[in-house]
């Protein structure tokens, strides 16, 4: 990956889905602009495999297996991030970015910020008028808890400036 052009260095971040091919690319960035990074992916071995990777380039990282859908594994993932000082926590995916962004309410309240990389939120033109209604209702409230928001498309960078103040392609 080729660095981000930020300097990150001693800052600390976590990668949510850090074992996949997208979220690794940022995990790897990231770590590359001197950040250390902490990748958590439901599969264990995806997320060690990117942070080997990460420290084989020079960089420093961990793997942790995390799944948001687990109530213990999300506590166990808040403490984490509540304990630790990071300063970056970067979520995907709609459900992981909701459980993670408000996982991070309190972390934020010191300095930690919550970047939302959305691959396409769940509301969209020619979706069902009720599914439209309740997610984008929710995405809205998880707004108040992203410091910025990334989107990948035009139709989503729209809505998403008028959910948040820092939307951007």
């Amino acid at each position: 990956p080729k660095n981000i052009n930020i300097d990150l260095k001693d800052k600390v971040a976590v990668v949510t889905g850090g074992g996949g091919i997208l979220c690794s690319s940022f995990a790897k960035a990231i770590a590359s602009s001197g950040a250390k990074v902490a990748v958590l992916d439901l599969n264990e071995e995806a997320a060690n495999k990117v942070a080997d990777e990460i420290v084989k380039d020079g960089g420093i990282a961990i793997g942790i297996k995390t799944n948001v859908l687990d109530k213990k594994s999300l506590e166990d993932a808040k403490k984490i991030v509540n304990e630790n000082d990071y300063d970056i926590v970067h979520c995907h995916t709609p459900i992981a970015a909701m459980c993670t962004r408000l996982a991070c309410i309190k972390a934020r309240k010191k300095g930690t910020k919550v970047f939302y990389t959305a691959h396409g939120f769940h509301f969209y033109k020619g979706g069902s008028k009720l599914n439209n209604l309740i997610y984008k209702a929710i995405e809205g409230f998880a707004a108040h808890f992203t410091d910025p928001l990334v989107t990948i498309n035009k139709e989503d960078f729209e809505t998403g400036l008028y959910n948040t103040a820092s939307a951007f392609i």
